[in-house]
C-alpha cells in the first residue's frame, strides 16, 4: 500500500493480512512528522535530511509495530542539525508514559485555549435548481497553551447526551455522525455517557471531525442567463444571492464561472465586487469581499467568441459554477460548544476561547440556462417543474393522474419545452394514458405541435388506446405532416405490435413516396424479425439500408449481431465488430461489447467473453451504471465468483450512493454461484443503508435458503420485513409455496398460494401458481384421495380466473372415484364451466355424478 505527497510516494508492506486503515493512518502520520521537520515534504528534502529520516522511521516503527508517531514528542530527543544540541539528549518522558502525546513540565505565564469550530459545506445542485447532494464536514481545532497537565472537558449540544441528562433542548440539538477523535480523547468514557474528556497535546490539533448528512439550503445562490448572438458573441447575467440571516455576513467570496474556450475580449459589469477572466482555468471569477446575509448583487458579462459563427454552434458548458467562501460566528449544523472545562492540580484560571467559522466545500452548481424554471414567476407559472409535480406523492399511474388533474383544473402555466421533456419521462416509465393527456389538453390549449410532436402523440394514441386509433390519427394528420418522422413512428408501432405484413407495407410505401426511412425505423423493422424468429431477413435489411446511404448507428450493429448469433454464426458477428471498426464512423462502444460477451457466453466461448467483457470495461469510461451490471452479469455466468467481486467494488467507487437495482442484481448473482455467505454480507450492508425496503431483494435470499432447506431462516426474513417497510408480494409467498410442494406440506401450499392470488402481480394483474404446480398438487390430492384438499386449490384458482379448465376437473373427477364419493352436480358444474373432459374422464362421471 501506498500514499503519495506531492513528488513522493511512501510505500508499506506487510508479510500478513493486517488493518488496510491502520497502514494507511501510518503512513499519513510519516507525512505529518516530516513536513514538521522539513516543513515541505518532497524528495530534495528527504535526500538532505537522510540521517534524521532513519532516525525518525527507527524510532515511530519498531520490529513492524508502530511506536510514537507524535512529532512534537519526536523533535524533543530527535534534532536536525539546526537544533541540535551539544549535550546528549535522553528521550522525554512522554515516551514511557501513559501520555505520549504531552510532555511532563510545561510552562506558560498565560494559560490559554484556543477552539475553532469550522464547517465545510459540500452542495451539488443540478440544473433544474435541485439539490443532489448535501453534507456537512466539521471539525473542532484547537490550540492549548496551558501549563502541567491539565484534564479538559467538552460539551456539546449532541442530542444524544442531552436526552440521556433528560434535559429539554430549548435550542437546537444536533446529531452527530461519522464522529473522528484526536487519540487523547477517552473513547470509553464517551461511549458511555458521551462526555468529550481528554488531556491535549501542547500546541494545535485537530481534537474531533464529524459529518451531518442533513439537507443544507446552499448558502450562496448562483443563477446563470446565457443568450447567444449570431455575431460571434455571448452574454452573461449572473445573479448571486445570500440566503442566511442578514446578521451574519460571508467574506472572501469568490464565483468561479465557466466560458467558453474560445472566449476572448471580456467586458463585465458588476453590482458589488470585482471580476477578472482566467482564461487557464476557461473561467470568469467574482470576488466579494464582504457579501451580506439576504443581500442579492448581479454580475454582467459579453464575451467574442472569434471560433463560432451562428448561434445553434454555440457549445454547451458542462462545467458547474464553483463558489467559495467564509461565514464567520455562524455555522450551518447549529453545533454549540455548552461549556469547555479545563482542571489542573495546581488550580489556575485559564481563558478559553471559542470561533464558530463555515466554509464552502465542494460547492458546485450547475449552470442554470435562461430557460431554467427556478428564473420564471410564480404567480404566472408552477412553482416547480412539472415532472416533479406529478411525481409528488409516488410514481404510480394513480397518483400520477391525481396530480396532473389537479395541475390542469389549475391556471398556472408551464414552458412548451417543459410539457416536451414531462411526456418524454412519462413515456419512458410506461405512462401512456397520462402522458397521452397532457398531450391533448396542451394542444386543445393552444400548444402548438411540430412534426417531431406528432409523431410523439402518434406512438402515444397507439400504446394507449390501440393501433387502430394510433392509425386513425395518422390518417387525419395533414399532408405537410406526414414526414419520416410520423411514417417512422407508426412503423415502429407496427413492429411493437409484431404486425409483419403491416410493417413491411408502410416501408414499401414510404420507398414508393421516396421519403428515406431512418436507421431507426430500419432497426424496428430488424428487431421485430428477431421476435418473430425471422433472423434470416435481417442481412437483407442491412443491405438495403446500406443500398439507401443510410448511415446504422450502434443498435443496428448490435441487431445484426443478435441475429447472427441466432444462426449461431459466430465468426459473421466476429466480421460486424471489423466492419464497424472499418467504417469508422460508428465506434464500438461498450453495449457493442456487451452484446459480444453475452453471445460468447451462449456459445460457450468462455476465453473469448472474457476479452469482449475486458474490452467493456475499457470502453466504459463514463462510468455507466448499466454497463456495471452487464459486466456483474455476464461475469456471474461465467462463474467468475473473483471478477464479480471486482466489478462491484468498481461500481461502488464509482457510484457510491448505490440503488436498490444494483444490490438486487449482485445479490441475485451471488445467489445463482451458490456463494450464500456473501450475498448474506451484501443483504446486511444494503439493509443497514438503504432508504426504501425493496422487497425484490428480500426474496432473492428467502428463494436462496428455501433452495438449500433452511426454512428458518427465509421464515425470520419474511417476519422481518413489513416491519422494515417491505411489502410481501405473491413472488414472497410463491416462493414458500414451492418449497412446501416439494417437501410435501400441501396444506402449507395452498395457504400460501391463496395469500399469493389474494395480492395478485404488481401492473394491476391477477396471479396464478404455474400450471406445473396445479398439475402436482392435483396428482398429490389423487393419490392421497384428498377430495377436499382437490375441492380448495379449485377455489383459490377461482379467485384469479374465470378459466378453469378440462387439465383441472378431470383429475379432481378422478380424486372422486379414487375416494369412492360422488358430487351430485358434477354435469351440472361441467356445464356451467364450458368444460369438455375426456372420454376416460366421462366413464368416471357415472360413478361420481348422481343428478336426479
Amino acid at each position: 500500500m501506498f500514499v503519495q505527497h506531492s513528488n513522493v510516494y511512501l510505500m508499506i508492506a506487510s508479510r500478513q493480512n493486517c488493518n488496510a486503515a491502520s497502514l494507511l493512518f501510518f503512513l499519513h502520520r510519516v507525512v505529518d512528522v516530516f513536513k514538521h521537520y522539513f516543513e515541505e515534504l518532497e524528495e530534495e528534502s528527504l535526500r538532505d535530511n537522510f540521517v534524521v529520516v532513519y532516525e525518525l522511521l527507527d524510532e515511530m516503527m519498531d520490529f513492524g509495530y508502530p511506536q510514537y508517531t507524535e512529532a512534537r514528542i519526536l523533535s524533543e530527543f530527535i534534532k536536525t542539525d539546526a537544533y541540535r544540541m551539544e549535550v546528549t539528549q535522553r528521550p522525554p518522558m512522554a515516551v514511557t508514559n501513559a501520555v505520549s502525546w504531552r510532555s511532563e513540565g510545561i510552562q506558560y505565564k498565560k494559560n490559554e485555549v484556543f477552539l475553532d469550530v469550522i464547517e465545510n459545506v459540500n452542495i451539488l445542485v443540478n440544473s433544474n435548481g435541485q439539490i443532489v447532494r448535501s453534507d456537512v464536514v466539521g471539525a473542532l481545532k484547537m490550540r492549548t497553551y496551558l501549563t502541567g497537565m491539565p484534564e479538559c472537558k467538552l460539551g456539546l449540544n449532541d442530542r444524544v447526551l442531552l436526552e440521556a441528562q433528560g434535559r429539554a433542548t430549548k435550542g437546537k440539538a444536533i446529531d452527530l455522525e461519522d464522529i473522528k477523535f484526536h487519540q487523547c480523547v477517552r473513547l470509553a468514557r464517551f461511549e458511555n455517557d458521551r462526555t468529550i474528556s481528554f488531556i491535549p497535546p501542547d500546541g494545535a490539533f485537530d481534537l474531533m471531525t464529524y459529518r451531518l448528512s442533513t439537507q443544507v439550503k446552499p448558502l450562496i445562490w448562483v443563477e446563470a442567463q446565457i443568450e447567444s448572438h449570431s455575431r460571434s458573441r455571448v452574454e452573461m447575467l449572473i445573479k448571486a444571492r445570500s440566503q442566511f440571516k442578514e446578521r451574519s455576513t460571508a467574506t472572501n467570496v469568490e464565483i468561479e464561472l465557466p466560458v467558453p474556450t474560445d472566449a476572448s475580449n471580456p467586458t463585465v459589469r458588476t453590482s458589488l465586487g470585482s471580476a477578472s477572466y482566467a482564461p487557464e482555468k476557461d473561467a470568469l471569477v467574482w470576488k466579494i469581499k464582504s457579501f451580506p446575509g439576504n443581500k442579492e448583487y448581479m454580475l454582467r458579462a459579453e464575451f467574442h467568441l472569434p471560433s463560432i459563427t451562428a448561434e445553434e454552434a454555440t457549445p454547451e458548458r458542462k462545467a458547474p459554477i464553483r463558489v467559495k467562501f467564509e461565514i464567520p460566528y455562524f455555522t450551518v449544523s447549529g453545533i454549540q460548544v455548552r461549556y469547555l472545562k479545563i482542571i489542573e492540580k495546581s488550580g489556575y484560571q485559564a481563558l478559553p476561547w471559542v470561533r464558530y467559522i463555515t466554509m464552502a466545500g465542494e460547492y458546485e452548481l450547475r449552470l442554470v440556462r435562461s430557460r431554467d424554471v427556478t428564473k420564471r414567476s410564480t404567480k404566472k407559472y408552477i412553482e416547480e417543474p412539472l415532472y416533479n409535480r406529478l411525481f409528488k406523492d409516488g410514481g404510480t399511474e394513480v397518483k400520477v393522474r391525481q396530480q396532473l388533474n389537479q395541475f390542469l383544473k389549475g391556471t398556472k402555466h408551464v414552458f412548451k419545452w417543459e410539457v416536451g421533456d414531462t411526456i418524454k419521462k412519462l413515456r419512458n416509465r410506461g405512462l401512456y394514458y397520462p402522458a397521452l393527456k397532457l398531450s391533448e389538453v396542451m394542444e386543445e390549449r393552444g400548444m402548438n405541435k411540430t412534426v417531431s410532436d406528432q409523431a410523439i402523440h402518434l406512438d402515444l394514441v397507439a400504446k394507449a388506446r390501440g393501433i387502430t386509433a394510433g392509425e386513425n390519427y395518422f390518417v387525419d394528420l395533414p399532408e405537410t405532416s406526414k414526414t419520416e418522422l410520423t411514417y417512422g413512428s407508426l412503423l415502429n408501432c407496427y413492429c411493437k405490435e409484431l404486425l409483419t405484413e403491416k410493417a413491411e407495407g408502410l416501408l414499401n410505401k414510404m420507398k414508393e413516396l421516396n421519403i428515406t426511412p431512418s436507421s431507426m425505423s430500419y432497426n424496428s423493422l430488424m428487431t421485430l424479425y428477431t421476435k418473430t424468429g425471422e433472423t434470416e431477413k435481417v442481412p437483407a435489411m442491412i443491405q438495403e439500408l446500406k443500398a439507401e446511404n443510410v448511415m446504422p448507428d450502434s443498435y443496428t450493429y448490435n441487431v445484426w449481431m443478435r441475429a447472427l448469433a441466432a444462426t449461431n454464426d459466430i465468426s459473421g458477428v466476429e466480421r460486424v465488430i471489423e466492419e464497424m471498426n472499418r467504417d469508422g464512423r460508428v465506434a464500438p462502444d461498450w453495449t457493442t461489447y456487451s452484446n459480444m460477451a453475452s453471445i460468447y457466453v451462449d456459445a460457450g466461448l468462455s476465453q473469448k467473453a472474457e476479452k469482449a467483457l475486458q474490452e467493456l470495461e475499457m470502453k466504459n469510461t463514463q462510468r455507466d451504471f448499466t454497463a456495471y451490471q452487464f459486466l456483474i452479469t455476464l461475469y456471474g455466468r461465467l462463474g467468475k465468483l473473483t471478477e464479480v467481486y471486482r466489478i462491484w467494488r468498481s461500481l461502488r467507487l464509482a457510484i457510491p450512493k448505490t440503488s436498490n437495482v444494483a444490490y438486487l442484481n449482485m445479490i441475485q448473482v451471488l445467489v445463482k454461484l451458490n456463494d450464500l455467505p456473501g450475498a448474506e454480507t451484501l443483504f446486511k450492508e444494503w439493509q443497514a443503508n438503504c432508504s426504501t425496503y425493496d422487497i425484490r431483494i428480500v426474496n432473492v435470499l428467502i428463494g436462496a435458503y428455501a433452495q438449500e432447506g433452511l426454512i428458518q431462516k427465509a421464515n425470520e426474513l419474511k417476519e422481518k420485513a413489513p416491519r422494515r417497510g417491505g411489502k410481501l408480494n405473491a413472488k414472497t409467498w410463491e416462493i414458500f409455496m414451492d418449497y412446501y410442494v416439494k417437501s410435501g406440506d400441501m396444506a402449507r401450499a395452498l395457504e400460501c398460494m391463496s395469500k399469493a392470488v389474494s395480492i395478485g402481480k404488481g401492473d394491476g394483474g391477477k396471479w396464478l401458481p404455474s400450471p406445473e404446480t396445479v398439475r402436482a398438487l392435483m396428482s398429490y390430492f389423487e393419490q392421497k384421495k384428498d377430495v377436499n384438499g382437490a375441492e380448495n386449490l379449485l377455489e383459490i384458482l377461482k379467485n384469479g380466473t374465470d378459466n378453469i379448465g378440462a387439465e383441472i376437473f378431470e383429475p379432481l373427477i378422478r380424486t372422486y372415484a379414487a375416494a369412492g364419493k360422488s358430487h351430485p352436480a358434477m354435469r351440472r358444474r361441467l356445464k356451467m364451466e364450458n368444460v369438455e373432459v375426456n372420454e376416460a374422464t366421462k366413464k368416471l362421471l357415472d360413478e361420481v355424478s348422481q343428478d336426479v
